[in-house]
């Protein structure tokens, strides 16, 4: 298991993958609605997506 504190410093525990997927639909949810950080949270998702394929 694997942990990550994003930029609003909340946690998110689990696999890369699944990481990955909470900093996705974050980021879907905060450019939904006009959430300034919500490129900052697709550059989360980006970096978890590399680790899970690293």
């Amino acid at each position: 298991m694997m942990t990550s504190t994003g930029p609003a410093g909340k946690t998110i525990r689990g696999s890369a993958d699944q990481i990955a997927d909470k900093y996705l639909t974050l980021a879907e949810d905060a450019q939904r609605a006009g959430d300034h950080n919500a490129e900052t949270l697709f550059q989360h998702a980006d970096h978890w997506r590399r680790i899970a394929a690293a």
